[in-house]
């Protein structure tokens, strides 16, 4: 039960009995009424008295009736929402209280007749979260603006009620003010007595209340009520002293309600974030060789780099051999490695080694070793699938939006597909290949990676592009790719605000934390048991 739900169950055993005990010595709420009856035709005068009689509601026998002015009485046994105590009444709000509408004629006060300081003039915004009004936010009128109004002033006492709009059932106590005027989306309740005001008004915010309220409330769109509609309410009415007693509880229990909400808040956050800040924090355990232990015996991964630079050079035919050294003199790979006094160099090519010690973005195994993403495989970019060029039967396809609603780090079954003809001029991926995106609508979401390990070929769609690792294990890289560092590497190199993009070049040069090729085994099998258990 969260502190909505608690507080909501406090309010409803008050207005109905089950909060404090009763007191056979109160003076029963019947009493109460009749006294009240008379203070309502003088509040309200005669010839408004006679027009909307108060009703009066009795119990007889197992049923209840209801009587107004002279009429003859009416069985609203089926309207009596729950039982209450002996000693007190069912009755109609109208029977406490009378209503006031504000002024609605031409001298409504607009926002151009505002001042700094005047006569406060309250609308439903003004209503703060603990039902007072807020000074911070009040607006004014002036003393001439205020006395050429004809309705609508408060009175010390007074209780403020939402008709309409989002924020219809809204209920505020007037103070801290005694002085001002109501806007025509506010109607004012005021009391017979004060003493009912504190309990008016917990009975107003009440479930019970608005269950009332939507009974009469009328309009979709727009929520409003009337003033007639509020007087119908059904009030459950304790004897005063009663009232007394459930006010003060309230004032002692509520606040302590707030409390336990609010904790109940941050624990519901905290559960929800904790898993995801637990496997950000496991992700860069891992890359940075804390998760699993090293094996001495494990071939070094400089070892593993010099075969998949051996590989990418390496050919099948002389055709794609030309193709491979020509790229590789345009774009020769690079070497990184740490001299003697522990700094960082990294060689391309011929040229002099650089330091790149300022780079690194922190301290690695003996048996790891750094190397640019580039150095580990091959890129290739997607080409654009239309929307209407995809079907509902056809070719498999990736298209960019997918990356972020459906692949989330390896996946084997797509949920595009194309026609034969895109299929074919398009790029493919084929299992264990790496798919990320190259624009995102957020710096956290560029270049998303993910495995595919399906077996059919895939037409690879546009603002995406593909890595094919050579020896290395995949989901390595892509829980690489995917950890706080990658994401902050990514943040830091991509461009445009709202629609973020990134390239393969810049990829490309995203420093690699390599280890050994067992290691990497061993870490994606910890991660995945880990995950699986968050």
């Amino acid at each position: 039960m969260n502190g909505k739900q608690l507080k909501n169950s406090i309010l409803q055993w008050a207005i109905q009995g089950k909060l404090v005990p009763q007191n056979p010595k109160d003076e029963p709420a019947s009493k109460l009424l009749e006294r009240i009856a008379a203070q309502r035709v003088v509040a309200s005068g005669a010839k408004q008295s006679k027009k909307n009689p108060a009703s009066r509601i009795y119990r007889d026998g197992s049923s209840w009736f209801e009587q107004v002015g002279s009429a003859e009485p009416k069985d609203i046994t089926e309207e009596i929402p729950f039982d209450i105590p002996e000693s007190w009444e069912w009755c109609r709000l109208k029977n406490l209280a009378i209503f006031l509408n504000g002024d609605r004629s031409k001298n409504y006060p607009n926002k151009s007749e505002y001042v700094p300081n005047g006569v406060a003039w309250i609308n439903t915004g003004h209503i703060t979260p603990d039902g007072y009004l807020s000074t911070s936010s009040m607006n004014y009128i002036s003393e001439e603006k205020f006395n050429s109004l004809g309705n609508g002033f408060i009175e010390k006492g007074d209780l403020v009620y939402c008709l309409r709009g989002a924020t219809y059932g809204k209920i505020a106590r007037i103070d801290p003010f005694e002085r001002g005027a109501i806007a025509s989306s506010l109607m004012i309740i005021r009391p017979l007595q004060f003493d009912f005001r504190e309990y008016i008004y917990w009975l107003l915010i009440s479930p019970y209340a608005k269950q009332q309220l939507n009974i009469y409330a009328n309009g979709a769109a727009q929520p409003n009520l009337a003033a007639k509609d509020i007087e119908k309410y059904f009030v459950p009415l304790p004897p005063l002293a009663e009232q007394k007693r459930i006010v003060k509880k309230l004032e002692q229990i509520l606040p302590l309600v707030d409390e336990y909400d609010q904790a109940q808040t941050q624990l519901d956050k905290l559960n929800k974030e904790l898993p995801e800040a637990l496997k950000k924090s496991i992700l860069q355990q891992a890359i940075q060789g804390k998760l699993v232990p090293q094996n001495p015996k494990d071939e070094p991964a400089d070892k593993l780099l010099e075969r998949i630079t051996i590989s990418r050079h390496s050919s099948h035919s002389e055709e794609s051999s030309k193709k491979s050294r020509k790229s590789s003199s345009k774009n020769p790979v690079s070497r990184i490695y740490r001299d003697t006094d522990g700094l960082w160099y990294e060689q391309t090519g011929s040229s002099e080694p650089i330091d790149i010690s300022e780079e690194i973005p922190f301290e690695i195994p003996e048996t790891w070793t750094w190397c640019r993403l580039e150095n580990l495989g091959t890129f290739v970019r997607g080409s654009g699938i239309k929307r209407d060029e995809t079907v509902l039967e056809g070719r498999p396809c990736v298209r960019y939006g997918e990356m972020y609603t459906t692949y989330k780090v390896k996946f084997s079954v797509v949920k595009s597909f194309t026609r034969d003809d895109i299929f074919e001029k398009c790029q493919k991926i084929v299992q264990n290949d790496i798919l990320m995106a190259l624009t995102g609508e957020n710096k956290w979401d560029i270049a998303l990676a993910a495995v595919y390990q399906g077996i059919e070929e895939l037409a690879l769609g546009g603002d995406l592009c593909k890595f094919t690792p050579i020896e290395c294990n995949p989901l390595y890289l892509v829980y690489l790719i995917n950890s706080p560092y990658g994401i902050e590497y990514k943040r830091n190199t991509s461009t445009g605000d709202i629609i973020v993009h990134t390239s393969v070049g810049k990829l490309g040069n995203f420093l690699v934390p390599l280890p050994p090729l067992t290691e990497q085994k061993r870490v994606v099998a910890k991660l995945e048991q880990m995950f699986k258990v968050l």
